[in-house]
């Protein structure tokens, strides 16, 4: 799979309609150039929340391998405070071919196969996890609205899931999103609903 290109769906015919697979759900960059792409989310007040990176080719670094088809997070533990109160910023460097990672030491690990769905959310199907966790809301590198839930695990200092939703045309599909730019912290944490005209996915990403 080249970077940047949607994986083609077949063409909606209801409200209801289920699994849309994708390779990835955040895109990797162009996978001809680049090794992996790392993200990183950065409060307002400058406290890093998390990096990830997006593995497009196997990297090995030390007595670490990197898998490609894998997203493998690192979450500042002792920065998930500011998630009530900070605004968020978004950003991605694509690393060439080659090109060695190394991931924190500390803090929160985990990582997840690719091959993860979207699901879309109607009336039908309303967003499952309405109400639940800190909501975020920016874009992606194509001016696409995306949202993105942080759920704490009850009792610990640490994240239990990760929510991403898009917000597309409504005779757009799924595509790989790239999350860039600020991400507003909202104050009412209830179900992501899409505009007329427009239609929302989701999918959930367990730590």
């Amino acid at each position: 799979m080249s970077g940047n290109v949607p994986t083609q769906v077949p063409e909606d015919k209801g409200s209801t309609r289920g699994a849309l697979p994708l390779t990835f759900e955040v895109d990797g960059g162009n996978k001809q150039k680049a090794q992996y792409r790392l993200y990183t989310m950065t409060f307002s007040n400058g406290n890093t929340l998390a990096e990830f990176a997006v593995f497009n080719h196997k990297t090995s670094t030390n007595d670490a391998n990197f898998d490609a088809g894998k997203v493998y997070w690192y979450v500042n533990t002792g920065y998930l405070g500011d998630l009530s109160s900070q605004n968020l910023s978004i950003s991605f460097v694509d690393k060439p071919l080659g090109n060695r990672f190394s991931p924190p030491n500390t803090g929160q690990k985990f990582h997840r196969e690719d091959g993860h769905d979207y699901q879309r959310i109607s009336l039908v199907q309303p967003d499952p996890q309405a109400n639940q966790g800190f909501l975020y809301r920016g874009t992606d590198n194509s001016g696409n609205t995306v949202c993105i839930r942080f759920v704490k695990r009850p009792g610990k200092s640490e994240l239990m899931k990760i929510v991403w939703y898009q917000l597309i045309s409504a005779s757009a599909h799924p595509a790989l999103v790239a999350p860039n730019g600020t991400f507003t912290r909202q104050t009412k944490t209830g179900g992501v609903t899409a505009p007329q005209g427009q239609s929302a996915y989701y999918y959930i990403e367990n730590a």
